[in-house]
């Protein structure tokens, strides 16, 4: 099973991870792993979450909307990257915290 194949094109016809999960009879972390692994493998497949609930999995209908997400994605892990630094100097001993 291929699955992009279940995956529609365009961030508005985005499908979530259940939808996915029911369409190809895995469960959520066999889809979750199915899509990374694709990604991995060269596959853009986008994803999506937004305030107003709409949220799931898209391949790109064009080099814009692909950008938008590379965008999100990139912020997120300047985030998170920046949040694990100050755990990593914590770890290190370098950093103390007023408790």
């Amino acid at each position: 099973m291929i699955i992009k194949d279940f995956i529609p094109t365009g961030s508005a016809n985005a499908i979530t991870a259940d939808e996915l999960a029911t369409r190809t009879g895995l469960s959520k972390r066999a889809v979750r792993k199915s899509v990374l692994s694709a990604r991995c493998n060269g596959v853009p497949i986008c994803s999506t979450s937004s305030a107003d609930g709409g949220h799931g999995y898209y391949l790109p209908l064009d080099r814009a909307e692909a950008a938008i997400y590379y965008r999100e994605q990139s912020s997120r892990i300047k985030s998170g990257l920046c949040a694990l630094s100050a755990i990593e100097k914590y770890i290190e001993g370098g950093e103390k915290y007023d408790r």
